[in-house]
């Protein structure tokens, strides 16, 4: 599996933004990692590290999501950014579906981590390159 990395075109020009953003990226990475590691022809190796390197990462995406999106949050009200309850709404969908995918870790074996890889890859250019570029003109006018 090719490795998730952070491009040019996913920078907004908001210094603490992108660089929350270049740790979501390097999370995802860590996940690639793990990915080829824990697979054989059957299936998981080791379905024991497997599920607790998942469940590590299912944290540090948590608290990603509650600090990112506090930030992003902060600056919608302070600004007055007028597509911030869309936003928010967004961020509510990631942090459902990684608690969602804490639940399923608990509960089923399987290539979770291929699953939560694909739903990563996907918010991260989806939400990035279309919800968070809307709001870079709002910011910048308010000298961020």
């Amino acid at each position: 599996m090719e490795q998730f990395q952070w491009k040019d075109q996913y920078k907004l020009g908001i210094e603490i933004i992108d660089t929350q953003h270049k740790r979501l990226v390097q999370i995802i990475a860590e996940l690639g990692d793990l990915i080829p590691s824990s697979l054989n022809s059957t299936g998981y190796k080791n379905k024991a590290k497997e599920k607790k390197a998942l469940q590590k990462i299912l944290d540090e995406l948590t608290q990603y999501a509650h600090f990112h999106f506090a930030t992003e949050e902060k600056y919608f009200s302070e600004f007055h950014y007028k597509r911030a309850k869309e936003h928010e709404a967004q961020h509510e969908n990631f942090r459902k579906t990684i608690d969602s995918f804490t639940n399923k870790l608990a509960t089923r074996d399987g290539q979770l981590s291929m699953e939560i890889s694909a739903f990563l890859e996907n918010w991260f250019k989806h939400h990035l390159l279309g919800f968070d570029r809307d709001y870079v003109e709002t910011f910048h006018k308010h000298g961020l």
